[in-house]
């Protein structure tokens, strides 16, 4: 068809008035309009919460077909699969629309016909998507095969990151530089053996570089900005920016003198001692504010450091009127900080070494991993948007025929742009036809290396070059009340800036109703903000407050489907879901990712496949063994056990013994039990046969069928769910095959892999169209809407950890670290540190931890902002507090639009902020109801049960007779219950007891005099060492205590046939305990023991020695005549051939060796009785090692 002509700004113009003249509540916006057909430059549009962003661009492709273009000339990128598939199914509707019109001329039926055809295929979808399409057809000319595969799955990809990097650090341990190399792992490491802490620096470092253009070269630019000389410059930048910080708190306090509360004068008319005091810091910090950026030499700077730390106060706070006040905190560390700057400037050259040798490693490692990729074939998304950005660098014809291909590049949430994107992007589009779309007040992804400024730089750009580009503000909003609204700017005009928040909310950015709907007074329902008293004695807290807010809601007919609760993580979800379920509220949950393989029958189905791979694992037998598949029981499982009296034999020999009746005790396995035993085996066997000439994905389905497992998860609770995981299996597993591993090996190989690594699956979403509240992060509601929200746990603390970390990295700053400098502490005294490890942040980790903490900050309070905006009809935001405390914590503000930025750069959760504003502007209580509740308060209704409240009678229901299945179902009762009571011995029996129950039989009585001495302690010589740095105080029980000790003697080597002090320090690295844990092992009593005859035996025969071997044998219960399994586990015992050395290790304190020996006797003899039945050997020899006293003792038990 012939091309029509795009609209120019007159026709605009007029189609703008003609639309405000129709008389309709829901019609297009003068910005919409503009938005929708303006053409023949770059144009970003702004678009606000709930202003029709993705109608705009709907209109504007229908618009671009609807004049000749074709479907295949337009770029359009959105931030999600899901959000491609919603613009391609409206887009859909809109051409099946069009072509519904029968005036339609028939030279443009035939082209929109054509490109609905064709938009399946469209460029329309993820940045990824289309990399991955350009790389697969234009791969060949970087040698690249177009079968390339994507690494999604993050334990994949941790594989490929520990190998490359295993490889480079063996390089680097034994090349010439290991001396630097050495220092360098320490600084991130310590002494300690783990190099996980410099394996994760370089894995952070690697992954910041892969959201870059030019990875390398921005290494090599960040660590030559950090060498000393450049770093000068930086400093003297430092002392003005303090100056300013000077006049800015004097402002502050001169504000607050100003204030009603505040008291200037004495009855007498004299000026107060406070004021006269304010009077002085504020004329002082306006003084010494110069001084900072005339001054010549340090000595001047140190003397007016001096000067203002003496003005202010020690902890940077003052009381007013019984309000505290802390904006002059940040001052005071400020002032501390750049005394500190000699010290820190001193450490600059080792940073500067320390970074010359990690840019060495990095480039090398990365290298090296692309390199490791290649040679798989397999790239991360990142790998390919790099291998795309050097093809359209690489060769102009292909991008040139993108270019001229392309009417228009269209973006969708362009505030979530990275650099690397950013580039792509400019690369293929002609440098006046991009369509940008995005709110950089929604912008939540700086986690995922989103750069925010990308759109805050063009914002700025076009509002002052309009040459340059087209701005369009999108403000209406369609989809929420307007008291939403109200309470939402009424909030942010107060909290975001360009120095909080990265962009001024002022009226340019103000959320303006967009229909008369949204504006009718019966409609409006105020927000609340509900705080819940932590004061308030009682049962009840914040989430009742919740429960009972949506009881409310429900009982005035509010559907629970359009009710949603936000959180910003799922950390203090728990108490809230257990509410759910005790008031019956149905919810959905949104599980997050990385859990899949914890799911249960998810569990059940590897350990099949592992026991399919090799039968000879005894825990994933009997994990199968026990599945609802096959439904052995602990009584069963038992017998089994006790066919061969070998403890080394695998189970799966016990059982072929049992089926067969070859077996120790071929009593035990009773016919019904034998049938089941054989049915076992032959789906084993089948299964088996199957595996070697089947794929993975038709094996897991047999399974599922022939056993019914896929319809037996779907019957339980939440079964969509697990039959979903259980697909998702078979179809991950298919996944694995067609990506070149075969096998069952493999398959299981993989997964151990990923569970070594700590690491999961992402977990499968299933639909949700049940009538249930939905709990969402913040984050999971981004692009939703619901009638009624909540966002609950306003008081939780924003994540500073990123802060804290060992690496910070900014694109414009560098690299940033922390130096290790060891101090030396010299002092007379026995048993002093000689040295200390101090952490030393270089200048440019100080300048990137402000950096980062402005923008945390900033992504916070846009993640509220995201939050607030969801809601459609009513808001309510949950906290939590003590009344007392929160009454007085926020001051009322007089002079300023703004609350000061040091208060919302030292506030730390949602509920601060919003309190402070409260506090500060009185006026924003007229859109916001803050509520303080109390136990009282809360008004929760009761759940009805469907269950009879009044007791029956028996004997009642029996005498009337009204049904014989009735009176027959009574006598049955009581016939159990008379059973039940002959043979209450047997039933109160257990199947299986421990060793630990069994001592309970055994134990003497002790009279009072003796209990008070096994309790009796001997005074301590106090202890008066300094905790470290950050300890946290810690009680170690007498439970942790002996599971360690256990946990390390069962680990510690012994192949030596020596054990050192040394050898005791490595074994207890390896166990990682907590230091106060780790400080309370015994380790000297342990080097003692191994003085022993019995320990020098265990050092001379450690082939002979068995350390936590489990045991089970049969014992016959005296009262019932019943028999029962007693199952436990040994601490060890040394196999001979004509005896046994049996012993076990005694943390308990005591005094008298010998009744702690009496104490276990009966325990150990049970042992020992079990160590008989097992070798057939008759002479065991036991031992306590007892730990607990002041020094080791070994007592002789038994010598028989």
């Amino acid at each position: 068809m012939k091309p029509i002509a795009f609209l120019n700004e007159e026709e605009i113009r007029l189609l703008q008035e003609q639309e405000a003249q129709l008389e309709t509540d829901r019609k297009r916006t003068p910005e919409q309009i503009l938005a929708i057909y303006s053409s023949g430059q770059n144009i970003l549009v702004s678009a606000s919460a709930g202003s029709g962003k993705t109608f705009v661009m709907v209109e504007r492709i229908l618009d671009q077909l609807s004049r000749g273009i074709g479907i295949n000339q337009l770029f359009v990128s959105t931030f999600t699969v899901k959000a491609a598939g919603e613009l391609k199914e409206r887009l859909q509707a809109k051409l099946t629309e069009k072509l519904g019109n029968p005036h339609l001329d028939p030279q443009l039926r035939e082209h929109l016909l054509r490109q609905r055809q064709l938009l399946p295929l469209s460029d329309i979808g993820t940045m990824d998507a289309f990399n991955q399409k350009l790389l697969a057809r234009e791969g060949y000319r970087l040698s690249l095969s177009p079968n390339f595969r994507i690494l999604s799955d993050p334990s994949e990809l941790l594989q490929f990151q520990k190998e490359v990097f295993s490889q480079v650090f063996e390089s680097y341990s034994s090349g010439s530089g290991e001396e630097d190399f050495y220092r360098l792992v320490t600084n991130f490491t310590g002494q300690a053996k783990d190099i996980g802490g410099f394996r994760q620096v370089v894995y952070q470092l690697a992954d910041f570089m892969d959201a870059l253009p030019q990875p390398l070269e921005w290494l090599e630019q960040a660590v030559s900005a950090q060498e000393p000389q450049a770093l000068q410059e930086l400093v003297r930048e430092l002392y003005p920016a303090f100056g300013k910080s000077c006049l800015a708190a004097a402002d502050q306090l001169y504000d607050l003198t100003q204030d009603p509360d505040y008291k200037m004068f004495k009855k007498d008319g004299q000026k107060t001692a406070v004021f006269l005091k304010h009077e002085q810091m504020i004329e002082g910090l306006r003084l010494l504010a110069d001084q900072f950026v005339t001054f010549e030499t340090w000595d001047e700077i140190e003397a007016s450091l001096n000067q203002v730390l003496l003005l202010l106060p020690k902890t940077g706070t003052i009381t007013v009127a019984k309000v505290k006040y802390d904006f002059l905190k940040p001052l005071v560390d400020q002032a501390q900080a750049i005394q500190a700057l000699p010290f820190i400037l001193e450490q600059e050259e080792e940073v500067a070494r320390l970074l010359e040798a990690l840019k060495a490693f990095v480039k090398d490692y990365y290298q090296a991993l692309h390199e490791a990729k290649l040679a798989e074939n397999a790239f991360t998304f990142s790998d390919v948007s790099h291998l795309v950005l050097r093809l359209l660098r690489d060769f102009p014809d292909l991008r040139a025929d993108l270019v001229a291909n392309y009417h228009e590049v269209m973006i969708d949430e362009y505030q979530d742009t990275n650099s690397l994107q950013e580039e792509v992007l400019e690369l293929i589009s002609n440098g006046h036809n991009r369509f940008m779309v995005g709110d950089i007040k929604q912008s939540i992804y700086r986690f995922r290396q989103a750069e925010p400024e990308i759109f805050n730089q063009k914002f700025k750009l076009y509002q002052e070059h309009q040459e340059q580009g087209c701005l369009i503000l999108l403000k209406e909003n369609f989809r929420s009340q307007e008291s939403v609204l109200t309470a939402t700017n009424g909030l942010f005009k107060h909290l975001m800036d360009e120095e909080v928040g990265e962009i001024d909310y002022n009226q340019v950015h103000f959320l303006v109703a967009g229909s008369p709907g949204q504006k009718q007074p019966e409609q409006q329902k105020q927000a609340q903000c509900l705080i819940f008293d932590q004061e308030s004695e009682g049962p009840l807290h914040e989430g009742h407050v919740l429960v009972a807010q949506i009881q409310a809601l429900h009982e005035s007919g509010v559907a629970y489907k359009d009710i949603c609760v936000l959180v910003e993580s799922r950390t203090r979800n728990k108490p809230l879901v257990d509410l759910f379920y005790q008031w019956e509220i149905p919810f959905v949950e949104d599980q997050g990712q990385g859990s899949y393989l914890q799911a249960v029958e998810v569990i059940v189905m590897l350990d099949t496949l592992r026991t399919l791979y090799n039968p000879l694992q005894d825990y994933a037998l009997l994990a199968l063994l026990k599945s609802p598949m096959f439904g052995f029981d602990e009584d069963q499982l038992a017998r089994i056990a006790l066919q061969e009296q070998i403890v080394s034999l695998s189970f799966f020999e016990k059982l072929k013994k049992a089926q067969a009746g070859t077996g120790a005790a071929p009593d035990l396995i009773e016919g019904a039990l034998k049938d089941k035993i054989q049915h076992f085996l032959e789906y084993l066997e089948a299964w088996r046969a199957y595996a070697k000439l089947h794929s993975l994905y038709d094996l897991i389905w047999a399974i599922y069928n022939q056993r019914h497992y896929y319809d037996y998860v779907g019957a339980l609770p939440d079964g969509a769910k697990r039959q979903a995981n259980l697909y998702s299996l078979a179809l991950r597993a298919r996944q694995f095959e067609q990506g070149g591993f075969k096998g069952l090996a493999r398959f299981i190989d993989r997964i151990e892999k990923i569970l070594a690594a700590d690491k999961d699956l992402a977990d499968v979403v299933t639909e949700v169209d049940e009538d249930a509240v939905q709990i969402l992060t913040i984050h999971k509601s981004k692009g939703l809407e619901f009638p009624y929200v909540f966002i609950y746990n306003l008081d939780k603390d924003f994540n500073s950890e990123d802060l804290k970390k060992r690496l910070l990295l900014s694109r414009d700053l560098g690299i940033g670290i922390q130096s290790v400098k060891l101090l030396d502490t010299p002092n007379d005294q026995p048993n002093h540190l000689q040295s200390v490890r101090l952490s030393v942040p270089s200048l440019t980790y100080q300048r990137i931890q402000q950096e980062k903490r402005r923008q945390t900050l900033s992504e916070e309070m846009r993640l509220l902002y995201v939050a607030m905006t969801r809601a459609e009809k009513q808001l309510f935001l949950v906290g939590r507090g003590k009344a007392s405390k929160l009454a007085a914590a926020y001051p009322e503000l007089t002079a300023s639009q703004f609350l000061p930025a040091s208060d919302r750069l030292g506030y730390s959760n949602f509920q601060d902020w919003i309190l402070a504003v409260t506090a500060g502007f009185p006026s924003f209580k007229e859109e916001l109801a803050v509520k303080i509740l109390g136990q009282a308060d809360i008004d929760l209704r009761e759940v009805q049960k469907d269950v009879p409240t009044l007791p029956l009678d028996p004997d009642d229901l029996k005498d009337n007779r009204q049904s014989e299945q009735l009176a027959r179902a009574l006598d049955i009762i009581e016939n159990v219950d008379r059973l039940n009571t002959l043979y209450q011995p047997a039933i109160q029996l257990p199947t299986v007891r421990t060793p630990s129950q069994m001592k309970e039989l055994y134990q003497p009585v002790f009279d009072l005099e003796g209990m008070a001495q096994m309790v009796e302690v001997k005074p301590q010589a106090l202890d008066f060492s300094l905790p470290a740095l950050g300890a946290k105080k810690s009680t170690i029980t007498a439970s942790q205590l002996g599971s360690s000790l256990h946990a390390f003697m069962q680990g510690l080597d012994l192949s030596q046939g020596r054990v050192d002090e040394a050898l005791l320090q490595d074994r207890l690295q390896q166990m990682k305990l907590e230091p106060a844990l780790a400080k309370a092992l015994p380790l000297t009593k342990v080097l003692d023991f191994f003085q022993t005859e019995l320990g020098q035996l265990f050092l001379a025969n450690p082939d002979r020695l068995y350390r936590e071997a489990p045991f089970a044998m049969l014992q016959t219960d005296v009262a019932s005549g019943e028999e029962f399994v007693v199952r436990g586990i040994l601490d060890g015992y040394l196999l001979f051939e004509d005896r046994i050395v049996l012993f076990d290790y005694k943390t308990d304190r005591y005094r008298n060796p010998a009744r702690v020996a009496d104490r276990y006797r009966g325990q150990m003899g049970l042992y020992a009785q079990a160590l008989r039945q097992s070798y057939g050997i008759s002479k065991v020899e036991t031992y306590l090692i007892l730990l607990g006293g002041s020094e080791i003792q070994v007592v002789a038990l038994v010598d028989s």
